[in-house]
């Protein structure tokens, strides 16, 4: 591999290291702060001056910079050091924090997702380090946190300019194994509904607005937005077709629910899953519009329908409006397509051919990662790239073969060099902070 020596044993232990530390978020650990040191301290081991920059109290970016000192492409490597939850403990037979070694796998929380892939990096790094490469342009690192959560930790490394300059970048996650590369991903949109009315006693509905009633129009119409905007997008070759799903109600939206009350306001949480060439603003505005007739065509009923006659025979007042709705965005991460003509294409797919010894599949990501924040909110071109299969993620008894962290290490030093050294004339230069 061009002069480049993958130190194999170090990869192996310090994939177990990263592991062993519970890096949940709110966890019985203090979340990522100790994995962010060791990601800190090894990249001073290896000679490298790395920059830790807290996004909120205890959660802390890691950042790096190997510069040749040349003008050429910039090259970032992103993995996250934050996992999920274990979960119950005796649903494992293996410690989820203990990374045993058996049966040629690493088992533990994040031993897919994504602890092998952030000891790959580290340990490309190294290997490029020692050999004095890359010979022209630059690979930053960063190692953020939150990604399993709202994503903080690439929100704030793209707003502080940590993405500036850069001209490619790998998500270093599990997609499905080494000769697989995501090349495309899925965006999300997560919106909440809630529909305001007003609380009552249930023996006297009528002094109330009840917003559960408007729901079932309310669904039956995002569920037409959906097969609508399904058949319009068409089907993805890689990714499928678009979903729009509720995934949540709640009435009311704080307190407690009592069988004998009115609420005064209910919320349904949209999950919105789309495909490349789909717009996310234009499918909000659709959701808000829904919502708005929704309500619209409640209040007409209550101002002039069935409902006003009976409030008026008792002598209760007509309620205007009735039902009031608002919709806000939650979280937007937009869909990622990394075009074939891209030189980190060409890249990524010669370093994943020449690790897994055959031709790189494309592989479309279902969910979404910090690439999908790279490429919308920098603008950086984005292939997701590593060891372990993302079928594995999130499960019990969490695992990884042993043998692929390495292999991840030398397709990452491979395709940095081959994108740094051999890849298009670029404006990006080195000098960069963190040398």
């Amino acid at each position: 591999m061009k002069g480049l020596t993958i130190d194999e044993d170090r990869v192996l232990a310090l994939t177990r290291e990263l592991v062993r530390i519970p890096s949940v978020p709110g966890g019985t650990g203090n979340g990522e702060a100790a994995a962010a040191e060791r990601v800190r301290a090894e990249l001073v081991d290896l000679g490298l001056r790395p920059q830790v920059a807290e996004v909120a109290p205890g959660r802390p970016n890691v950042l790096a910079r190997l510069d040749s000192g040349r003008p050429g492409p910039v090259l970032l490597l992103e993995a996250h050091t934050d996992v999920v939850s274990e979960g119950d403990p005796s649903t494992w037979s293996h410690d989820p924090f203990g990374a045993e070694l058996a049966g040629g796998r690493i088992y533990g929380r994040g031993a897919c997702d994504t602890k092998e892939n952030l000891a790959a990096a580290l340990c490309a790094l190294r290997a490029l380090r020692a050999a004095g490469r890359p010979r022209r342009g630059a690979v930053s690192f960063v190692s953020p946190v939150d990604e399993e959560g709202l994503m903080l930790g690439i929100k704030a490394f793209i707003r502080e300019g940590g993405a500036a300059g850069v001209t490619g970048a790998v998500a270093c996650e599990p997609v499905d194994g080494l000769a697989t590369l995501g090349t495309c991903a899925r965006g999300g949109v997560r919106l909440a509904v809630r529909l305001h009315g007003r609380m009552t006693h249930g023996a006297v509905a009528l002094a109330g607005a009840n917003p559960l009633v408007a729901l079932g129009p309310l669904l039956t119409a995002l569920g037409d937005l959906q097969a609508e905007e399904a058949a319009r997008a068409g089907l993805h070759p890689l990714l499928g077709r678009f979903s729009l799903q509720p995934t949540v109600v709640r009435a009311p939206i704080r307190g407690t629910p009592q069988l004998n009350v009115v609420p005064g306001n209910a919320e349904v949480l949209l999950d919105l899953r789309t495909v490349p060439g789909q717009d996310h603003a234009a499918l909000t505005a659709r959701v808000r519009d829904i919502a708005a007739g929704v309500a619209l065509a409640m209040n007409d009923s209550h101002r002039g329908g069935r409902e006003a006659g009976w409030r008026r025979e008792i002598g209760y007042p007509v309620l205007d409006p009735a039902l009031r709705v608002e919709v806000e965005v939650l979280d937007d991460r937009g869909w990622v397509d990394l075009p074939a003509d891209d030189p980190l294409m060409a890249a990524a797919t010669a370093a994943a051919a020449a690790v897994a010894v055959r031709p790189a599949a494309p592989f479309g990501i279902p969910g979404t990662t910090d690439g999908s924040m790279l490429r919308n909110w920098a603008g950086v071109p984005v292939v997701v790239a590593g060891a372990g299969s993302v079928r594995q993620a999130h499960q019990a008894d969490e695992w990884v073969d042993a043998g692929e962290p390495v292999g991840a290490a030398r397709m990452y030093a491979e395709l940095a060099l081959r994108y740094c050294e051999e890849g298009g004339d670029s404006g990006a230069t080195g000098g960069g902070r963190f040398a």
